[in-house]
C-alpha cells in the first residue's frame, strides 16, 4: 500500500502533532528517564573531557543533556518544535 501525498492529508501533521503532545507530557514525567543512578552510569561510561561537545537527538526532556552539562562545562541547545 502506498500512502497518499501529503498534499491529499492536509490533517497528516496535526494528526502527528496530536498523538505526539498526548504522549509527550507522561513521557517526560518518567521516573526512569530522570534515575540519578543511571544516569551517573551512563556519565561514567561516557568519560566526558571539558572540552567535550555532545549531541543529543530526540533528547526527550533533557536528562541525559543535562547529566553531561557538569562535565562538559556547560550546554547549548537548539529546539526544532515544527513539525
Amino acid at each position: 500500500m502506498v500512502a497518499p501525498p501529503q498534499s491529499e492529508t492536509p490533517s497528516h501533521a496535526s494528526t502527528i502533532h496530536d498523538q505526539f503532545s498526548r504522549q509527550a507530557e507522561h513521557f517526560a514525567r518518567s521516573p526512569a528517564l530522570h534515575n540519578a543512578a543511571a544516569l551517573t552510569l551512563l556519565v561514567e561510561a561516557a568519560e566526558p573531557a571539558p572540552n567535550d561537545e555532545v549531541l543529543d537527538i530526540a533528547c526527550g526532556p533533557g536528562s541525559v543533556v543535562v547529566a553531561l552539562a557538569g562535565p562538559i562545562g556547560g550546554l547549548s541547545w537548539s529546539q526544532l518544535d515544527r513539525i
